[in-house]
């Protein structure tokens, strides 16, 4: 909610669309498919960064978590001639278990419910890291089922550094969770080159 205004107000967004139950984008849509195809043919939009709203829910289960709703966005761009591009979560800063590495929620969504095919952007990091994540990733069923290709977010990490936008994910910034920040900036750089 507040950081999607925040950058659209500095012009790195060209527009908001709000879907379903979520409401006060630029544009509102009924579903996930129309928001697609108005950011698509109304905004103008050649990338889009499609994602659930503001708050998250989870049960601690496989199954019961909100971030599941990847698995339908990636779905959907597919289902619409799109060409789905994931960012998987990433970090070391949670102390839970499931969440090291790679997060037990991206190894469902992406190694099984996602239908389709996407491109899942792991970013360049250091060797023992990047090792843990292909093995983690292998283990998923994730290289199995998607491309996986690598890209450098420091150039994004860097960008986020000169707006001053504060960031964070579970109270914790670029400076603590640095693999979660590169993960979405790699794939943010992996989009912009693919067009």
């Amino acid at each position: 909610g507040r950081l999607a205004w925040e950058l659209k107000e500095r012009g790195l967004l060209a527009g908001i669309v709000t879907c379903g139950q979520a409401f006060g984008g630029d544009l509102e849509a009924v579903n996930l498919y129309s928001g697609l195809l108005a950011a698509r043919h109304v905004l103008g939009a050649r990338v889009i960064i499609a994602g659930q709203g503001p708050g998250n829910a989870g049960t601690g289960t496989d199954w019961g978590f909100s971030g599941l709703d990847q698995a339908l966005i990636i779905n959907a761009a597919a289902a619409l001639e799109g060409e789905p591009v994931a960012i998987p979560r990433l970090g070391w800063g949670d102390p839970r278990p499931r969440h090291q590495g790679l997060s037990r929620q991206s190894a469902i969504a992406l190694g099984k419910a996602a239908l389709a095919r996407a491109a899942v952007v792991l970013p360049t990091m250091g060797e023992e890291r990047a090792a843990e994540i292909d093995r983690q990733v292998g283990e998923a069923g994730i290289a199995a089922r998607h491309k996986v290709v690598t890209a450098d977010g420091a150039p994004g990490l860097r960008l986020l550094a000169e707006t001053g936008l504060g960031v964070t994910t579970m109270g914790r910034g670029p400076a603590d969770e640095p693999e979660f920040f590169l993960a979405a900036a790699a794939a943010g750089r992996w989009a912009a080159q693919s067009l």
